[in-house]
């Protein structure tokens, strides 16, 4: 009985033992296990937490990028309506100049129409013209005889007009009395004409034109009488037909006894009444 209680016992004490060893095998394995889990748990943590930041830098980064996009897409809406603005602008100055060039195009038509007719008509043709649209008297009696002069050169002959004598006081002109001129020839410039002084620079002797280096800017006016010099002298006397800024252009319409338009040369001096 004895032997059986003490077999009994032993029994389990033996089992009791191995429970205790299993008991504590299996607390070291969940120990083990927990410290485990709580390492992969802290893992899964901070890879939450970095997967957090990358998603907000992400988010960071879609945002810049949306800003971007949406200031991008105003610049091409802006970019777009200057284009517009620019077509529309193009088109209306394209048409102006169409129009412009139109315009342009008629009165070059009409300026080289009137061209035409200007060099297919002579000088004493727009003379005559001119006497019959002039209302003074006087000048349409100076321009006939404008007329004559040309024809008179057309021909080949020469203008000897009245002699020119000019009085100390007045310096009035007198007709001529037949006599020979006295001994000291060509007279001095008369006062009137003691103006603003140039020099002949070309002579046109068919059609009795000189043109001389002094205009606008020296008070030179169309319709001034002025006169021609030859060492000081006078030798023939012109009217201004033709002005620009620094010339201008007379026609000789008178020369003095014994003179005639070929006497005239580049360099002459031209004074021109004030």
């Amino acid at each position: 009985m004895n032997d059986k209680i003490r077999f009994l016992m032993a029994i389990l004490i033996a089992v009791s033992l191995f429970l205790a060893v299993l008991v504590v095998s299996i607390y070291g394995n969940l120990k083990k296990t927990e410290l485990q889990f709580n390492e992969r748990k802290a893992t899964l943590i901070k890879e939450n937490l970095d997967l957090k930041d990358t998603n907000k830098t992400l988010e960071d980064t879609l945002n810049q990028k949306k800003d971007a996009f949406t200031l991008l897409e105003q610049e091409r809406k802006t970019i777009e309506e200057k284009l517009t603005s620019f077509e529309n602008e193009k088109e209306a100055i394209k048409k102006d100049y169409e129009d412009e060039l139109i315009s342009l195009k008629k009165d070059n038509a009409f300026l080289t129409t009137k061209v035409k007719e200007l060099e297919n008509k002579t000088l004493a043709e727009h003379i005559q013209e001119a006497i019959q649209k002039e209302e003074n008297d006087a000048l349409k009696k100076f321009l006939a005889k404008v007329v004559y002069n040309i024809e008179v050169i057309k021909k080949g002959g020469n203008i000897e007009l009245e002699p020119i004598v000019v009085t100390e006081g007045g310096g009035q002109k007198e007709e001529a009395t037949g006599e020979e001129p006295q001994a000291e020839g060509r007279k001095k410039a008369p006062s009137q004409y003691q103006g603003k002084k140039g020099k002949v620079i070309s002579v046109d002797q068919k059609y009795s034109l000189v043109v001389f280096d002094i205009g606008r800017k020296d008070g030179v006016e169309k319709g001034k009488q002025c006169a021609i010099l030859k060492d000081d002298k006078e030798i023939a006397q012109a009217e201004v037909i033709s002005t620009r800024y620094n010339v201008s252009a007379a026609f000789v319409y008178e020369t003095a006894y014994g003179h005639n338009i070929r006497d005239i040369k580049e360099g002459d001096g031209v004074l021109v009444a004030k």
